[in-house]
């Protein structure tokens, strides 16, 4: 049984699955990749969903229905998605914004008609060829792909390890985000500041400060702020538990079971708050399989179920490596992001009035989202547990 390789790169639809968005359904993903390890945690739902959405016109019923279940894809929602990725790419001149997905398929196989012609319309995907036998070749040929499409974000995210059992497909998205926010941080406001790790260790990192009018959430348990990108679609949605014993986990299950909108919709502007962020230049990188695995998709990376088995004639496919690798860069003047993943295979609580002034200081482990408001679509989400 041949392997399917699938490369998934970012940087960032929602279709109903049990009565929860995509988006909703992703952050359950995000909290089952923060109880996997103490550290930072950074995942592209985009990026997810543009990679196992190609995949998904290839799938058989069993992945399918795993693909509808826990990331809620399916080839009727394809559609819906490349509506919002053309209206992600239609952002204001001072956004940075570009998706890019291609279908590599190794010169001995041959896509299956349907499933080339869902990717090249459903995806606006590329089909190329090459020979995936040859993998030091390969990887230098997928890598200045992803270079250029990251614009030199990711040098050297595909290895030529990777590609040693000699898969038969490569899906390949690139998706990259740069932007300024709408109100900068003032340099000379910077300054050293303790953020209190995990373990109640203290360490000292750059801490930005303002006192603004910003959208604030507080339901008593957990409270955040909303920053605009100048294109204001954008926005970044910051939130942490108020009571510092309150566990992290109270903020990804709020946003799985309530989604980034309707927290949004909450957010008043009645009073200032004053801020505290850390400067973070952060990347992460994460296993798809095993986080996959725990979240319910087995038959996709199953080697004696072959489980797609509509992308390439006569083979069914699994997916034998997943992973995704994201970078994140936030300062005073905005926000930059790319992030890479690839799938390879073988054939609240009553609170009392707030104060006059709200205070968000993001000085112990918080969570972020990098949202667009027009398409609800989540592009970037975080667990920051050090900076």
């Amino acid at each position: 049984m041949k392997k399917l390789a699938a490369l998934l790169f970012m940087g960032v639809a929602a279709s109903l699955a049990g009565g929860a968005t995509s988006e909703q359904l992703l952050f359950k993903v995000l909290e089952t990749a923060r109880r996997n390890g103490p550290g930072n945690v950074l995942i592209s739902p985009f990026g997810i969903r543009q990679c196992y959405g190609m995949i998904s016109p290839g799938a058989g019923p069993v992945t399918g229905a795993e693909l509808k279940k826990v990331l809620g894809l399916e080839p009727a929602g394809l559609p819906d998605m490349l509506k919002k990725v053309r209206s992600l790419r239609q952002a204001k001149a001072e956004t940075k914004f570009s998706s890019f997905n291609t279908v590599v398929v190794d010169k001995r196989y041959t896509l299956k008609p349907a499933y080339r012609t869902a990717v090249e319309k459903q995806c606006e995907g590329t089909i190329r060829q090459a020979d995936l036998k040859k993998a030091a070749e390969s990887a230098e040929m997928l890598n200045k792909l992803i270079a250029q499409q990251s614009n030199g974000l990711f040098t050297n995210a595909f290895d030529k390890a990777d590609l040693k059992n000699e898969p038969a497909v490569v899906l390949l998205n690139v998706l990259y985000f740069k932007a300024r926010w709408a109100m900068t941080f003032k340099k000379e406001g910077t300054e050293k500041r303790p953020f209190t790790l995990a373990d109640g260790k203290k360490k000292e990192v750059d801490m930005m400060h303002a006192k603004w009018f910003v959208p604030y959430y507080n339901d008593g348990k957990v409270h955040g702020i909303v920053l605009d990108y100048k294109d204001r679609r954008f926005k970044m949605f910051f939130l942490m538990p108020v009571d510092a014993k309150t566990p992290l986990s109270a903020v990804t299950e709020l946003l799985a079971s309530q989604g980034v909108p309707a927290l949004m919709a909450k957010a008043t502007q009645e009073r200032k708050t004053a801020i505290r962020l850390p400067k973070l230049k952060l990347q992460c990188s994460v296993d798809l399989v095993e986080l996959l695995r725990k979240a319910g998709m087995t038959a996709i990376f199953d080697p004696d179920r072959g489980a797609i088995v509509n992308m390439v004639e006569r083979f069914p496919l699994y997916i034998g490596k997943s992973k995704q690798v994201v970078k994140l860069t936030l300062d005073e003047n905005g926000t930059e992001a790319a992030a890479a993943t690839y799938a390879i295979g073988m054939v609240g609580a009553a609170f009392g009035p707030p104060p006059k002034t709200n205070t968000f200081h993001a000085d112990r482990p918080f969570v972020l989202v990098l949202t667009d408001t027009e398409t609800q679509t989540d592009l970037l989400s975080a667990v920051v547990m050090e900076p």
